[in-house]
């Protein structure tokens, strides 16, 4: 079974995450983990010949990205000692990624509870929701509440 989990960081996120124990997985599977971090709006790396730190910033929140993908992988690798849990941080609109990824691995599972920490917003959740690929399921602990 492939596991992929859009992890933001967030309370929702984290909850998706311990949700995993009790939804009868097996014990070998595959997890990916993507953070997906959304590109600001085009911002000039220099105004009038000063320089804005736009790059600077940047590394810094696609850095916090990778770090709670990483803490997210250790979580669940505790949970299930057996799985092969990977990370990836991509840039891009988060739900494009999530489904992107999903498609081309392809994922059985796409885990998600997206608060918008790296600017993934519950539309995110609602997009790969009525979006995803056929043959995979979306748990998401506030679907229900989030669906239109």
């Amino acid at each position: 079974m492939k596991v992929l989990v859009a992890y933001d960081g967030s309370t929702h996120a984290d909850i998706a995450v311990s949700d995993l124990q009790f939804a009868g997985l097996p014990p070998d599977a595959q997890a990916l983990v993507l953070t997906a971090v959304e590109w600001p709006l085009q911002a000039p790396r220099s105004w009038g010949m000063v320089d804005t730190g736009f790059p600077q910033e940047w590394t810094m929140r696609v850095q916090a990205a990778e770090a709670a993908a990483d803490a997210a992988c250790e979580r669940i690798q505790k949970q299930f000692p057996r799985w092969d849990v990977q990370m990836e941080t991509p840039t891009g609109h988060p739900a494009a990624m999530i489904l992107e990824r999903a498609a081309g691995w392809p994922a059985d599972l796409i885990v998600a509870g997206t608060h918008g920490r790296f600017t993934a917003r519950p539309r995110v959740t609602r997009e790969c929701f009525h979006e995803g690929r056929q043959g995979s399921t979306l748990h998401c602990p506030d679907c229900a509440r989030q669906k239109p």
